[in-house]
């Protein structure tokens, strides 16, 4: 029996299977959560459970996944409700991607059209853990379908335009970085940032904006971006978005950059007994 079990028990259960390397014990325990969730139409914990047994199975037994796939597609065919299909759809999406070369497939990838999302978004789950915290929790989400559904599938721009229609600026902020991220670093990236950090100042979430920023500002190095430059808009970002649950990665960057360093060169790799060797110090 499982219906008295909470989630976080049975994947406890799943964990300490994999430290003893059980994978039959872990996929029984996997198939609980499965028919739990599908019961009580805990979407999030579905998914999460299908594509880990997924991947427990492709790593036991290779020939095993592919009529565990074909099962579930001929599920997934069989099902009327249009939020558990787009779950089974994801699943399917997410397994085929990762394993191309086992199923010999082309992954097809569902469309989340602004009605799915709609309904999507109607669906909470407090009892999910995302695979992919949007660097916060999912209650900037209200702990919605959508969230899961779009990260797994990277539907960020459809996310997007749905939390900024219905006035989830946080959730909004949050994935139109998503956006500007997915569409790869080029010069236009920081006046990308800065176009939604205007938008957007008034929010903590703001916050992880001004991180992405200062990641690109340290990776194009200190010709282009100067460490006082690069130093004094983490600071400036610190004193505005403090209240962001993530702000301490600004202030690490701070802290690595501006700690006292030097470099040290000598004149032989080779030291020899009572033989004089010089030390030079730079960048003191």
């Amino acid at each position: 029996m499982t219906w008295g079990q909470t989630y976080s028990a049975l994947w406890k259960k799943v964990d300490e299977a994999e430290k003893k390397d059980l994978p039959q014990t872990m996929s029984k325990v996997l198939q609980q959560i499965v028919d739990k969730a599908t019961a009580e139409k805990a979407y999030g914990q579905l998914m999460k459970a299908e594509l880990k047994n997924a991947q427990v199975k492709a790593s036991v037994a290779p020939d095993s996944l592919k009529p565990a796939v074909e099962a579930l597609e001929t599920r997934c065919q069989g099902i009327n409700d249009e939020v558990l299909r787009i779950v089974y759809q994801t699943v399917l999406y997410r397994i085929h991607r990762y394993n191309r070369t086992i199923l010999e497939k082309e992954p097809q990838k569902p469309e989340l059209t602004a009605a799915l999302c709609a309904k999507l978004a109607q669906v909470k789950d407090e009892t999910y853990v995302p695979f992919v915290e949007v660097e916060s929790d999912s209650k900037l989400f209200d702990h919605d379908l959508l969230s899961i559904v779009g990260q797994e599938l990277s539907a960020y721009q459809e996310m997007h335009d749905y939390y900024e229609k219905t006035g989830n600026r946080q959730a909004a902020c949050l994935t139109a970085l998503q956006v500007v991220e997915s569409q790869g670093i080029g010069d236009d990236f920081i006046h990308k940032i800065d176009s939604l950090i205007s938008r957007y100042e008034d929010l903590p979430e703001a916050g992880e904006l001004a991180i992405s920023r200062i990641n690109y500002m340290q990776n194009r190095g200190e010709d282009e971006f100067p460490i006082e430059e690069t130093v004094g808009y983490a600071r400036k970002a610190v004193d505005k978005w403090s209240a962001w649950s993530r702000i301490s990665a600004l202030k690490n960057t701070i802290k690595s950059m501006t700690n006292p360093q030097f470099s040290v060169s000598i004149d032989s790799r080779i030291s020899l007994p009572m033989r004089e060797q010089t030390v030079s110090l730079h960048e003191l």
